[in-house]
């Protein structure tokens, strides 16, 4: 027993020793992720709104309902609906499209959406999937393969390779008024589209209704079409959906007549969710609850926990917001289905708002935008007009901000605003003008600006091990998504200022290794750049250089000293234990071994 117990003891070194020699690489078990989305705090401090660019710049009649998307390069995609004669489109009202390259920094030329289409296009909507195709949808009059004369919801692809499709009918067994379509893709780029018809069909009685189809991308064929509002009875409005890509729930939202859970005989928002999965449909729920006024023109997201954003337009009087027509903003928290209280969006409005649209960055902070009569901030230089407020919501303080003029040259109507957000949660926003702005006439045209700004600050992590070795200098820092580069700065002296210091070296990634070939002490400081300017200098680190730091330690970080030190001591209490045990085995045995003998 005790030369079994010696072993086990030669093992359990032997095994240490393994650990303490193994290099650093293969103990780094879990990497973090030190990106994180620029705060909308700093945004509001330090961003500023872009001069505006007329996108219909050749058109000569009305555009309107622009629609707004971005692929994973962060071009900008938009889709408008227009009267002009434009590229053989004739006189009816059609569907354009346009697109911003960022690596050429031009927008491409304005193409015709729908070419099969001989009387009017309404209402476009635009998604691009993860290969870059960009998909459209819209609501149609046209008597296009077998659609007949009433409204219908039309459907189009064009595929990265820049091809559009031929048209498709999604809303086939409609015969009266398809229109409002909404349209979203789930991770595997199946395309959902949902809208309002007044056709009978499944059931659906003779009143309006919600209905849900969508395109399996995998086997190339349309679902059966699903009819959402299902309890309801009377009219019901302007569907909007997001999909929940880990769940496979199709989040739905609308505006009903329907008078239950409270909601009175008045028009209210309703939210429900069908499971792709398990076909299962959950029952209603009210989100403009306690409104005996006209609560419509509801838009949805969903933030990176699945829970559900939702803003609209209410002429409830909730917190004295007074008579006129209110911007107001929930949250569902998915997890327990619980509602948030109802927030008060435009605080500073005293006149109507109406026309939200919705967008959420990374961290889950809540961008708004709408259309406001109010004269806020000059906006209603010139005469009072609708113009494009926006604002938005911290989530880490749970604040919003002060409400912004999008459209503050305008002196005419400004409406139909669509926002989005990139990767470096830039705000990019569209709406339709008919002022006469940059010489674009006295039309309405469609108009695009951006809110961003210089980088924010880095942070330059402390440099391990420290002192270090001529040749094994190793920098870290927080990655800032707004950020193209970062250039380094290093100095015999603390740095102060960077007026009169060259950098280093200029990277796109938040790592640099630098070789020093004398011995002393050198500071460090980061610098982020992108196209709008410099952030401020992040923290200065220092570093004492020695030509004699060597050992077993030598090349590991901090945190891989912490894990090692955790297993060292992790296995000194397993090897206690398992010594502990054979010894009071041992013992027994000869305990029982002795009393045997008597």
């Amino acid at each position: 027993m005790k030369k079994l117990a010696n072993t086990l003891r030669f093992l359990f070194i032997f095994l240490v020793f393994v650990l303490l020699i193994t290099p650093s690489s293969f103990l780094s078990l879990a990497s973090t992720d030190s990106s994180s989305p620029l705060s909308t705090t700093e945004v509001n401090a330090s961003w500023m709104w872009s001069e505006y660019e007329i996108l219909s710049d050749t058109s000569t009649l009305d555009s309107k309902r622009p629609s707004i998307a971005l692929d994973s390069e962060d071009n900008i995609h938009v889709v408008w609906y227009d009267n002009t004669d434009l590229l053989g489109s004739d006189s009816d009202i059609d569907i354009f499209y346009r697109y911003y390259d960022i690596s050429l920094e031009t927008w491409s030329p304005i193409e015709l959406v729908s070419t099969e289409s001989t009387l009017s296009s309404y209402s476009p909507v635009i998604a691009i999937d993860s290969s870059d195709n960009v998909h459209v949808a819209w609501d149609d009059s046209t008597d296009y393969i077998g659609a007949g004369t009433d409204s219908d919801v039309f459907y189009k692809k064009k595929n990265a390779g820049g091809f559009w499709t031929t048209t498709e009918v999604i809303s086939t067994e409609s015969v009266y008024y398809a229109a409002s379509p909404s349209m979203s893709l789930d991770s595997n780029d199946n395309v959902y589209f949902s809208w309002a018809d007044i056709t009978n069909i499944l059931g659906a009685d003779l009143d309006q209704d919600i209905f849900l189809r969508y395109y399996n991308c995998t086997s190339a064929t349309f679902a059966d079409t699903i009819l959402i509002s299902t309890q309801s009875t009377e009219n019901s409005f302007d569907p909007e959906i997001v999909i929940d890509s880990l769940t496979g729930d199709v989040h739905v939202v609308w505006e009903d007549y329907l008078n239950i859970l409270g909601a009175g005989s008045d028009l209210d928002v309703f939210y429900c969710n069908w499971n792709v999965y398990t076909s299962i449909l959950s029952t209603f729920e009210l989100v403009s609850e306690g409104s005996i006024s006209t609560s419509q023109d509801p838009k949805i997201q969903l933030d990176q926990n699945g829970d559900v954003h939702i803003v609209w337009v209410d002429g409830n009087a909730y917190y004295d917001s007074d008579i006129d027509h209110d911007m107001f903003y929930r949250l569902r928290v998915t997890s327990s289905g619980s509602w948030n209280n109802i927030e008060l969006v435009s605080t500073e409005s005293v006149e109507s708002s109406s026309q939200p649209t919705l967008a959420l960055d990374r961290k889950g902070s809540v961008y708004v935008a709408w259309h406001d009569y109010t004269d806020y901030l000059g906006s209603d230089d010139g005469g009072s007009d609708w113009d494009i407020f926006f604002k938005f919501k911290d989530s880490t303080l749970n604040q919003w901000s002060l409400t912004d003029v999008v459209s503050v040259e305008s002196s005419a109507t400004s409406e139909y605003p669509s926002i989005i957000l990139d990767s470096s949660d830039f705000v990019h926003c569209i709406w339709a003008e008919i002022d006469d702005l940059g010489g674009s006439g006295a039309d309405t045209d469609i108009f695009y600006r951006r809110l961003a700004g210089n980088p924010i600050e880095t942070i330059l992590s402390p440099i391990l091990p420290n002192p270090s070795s001529l040749d094994n200098i190793s920098l870290n820092w927080k990655k800032i998504q707004s950020a193209d580069e970062y250039l380094v700065y290093r100095s015999e002296s603390y740095i102060w200022s960077i007026s009169d210091i060259e950098p280093l070296a200029i990277v796109t990634e938040n790592t640099y290794f630098d070789t020093i070939n004398e011995t002393g002490t050198f500071y460090y400081a980061i610098c982020a750049r992108n196209e709008y300017g410099y952030s401020t200098l992040s923290n200065v680190e220092h570093v004492i250089v020695e030509d004699n730091v060597d050992g077993l330690f030598s090349s590991l970080n901090l945190t891989e000293i912490l894990i090692i030190t955790g297993i060292v001591l992790g296995l000194q209490v397993i090897g206690s234990i398992i010594t502990y045990a054979l010894v009071k085995g041992s013992v027994e045995t000869k305990s029982k071994s002795k009393k045997r003998k008597k």
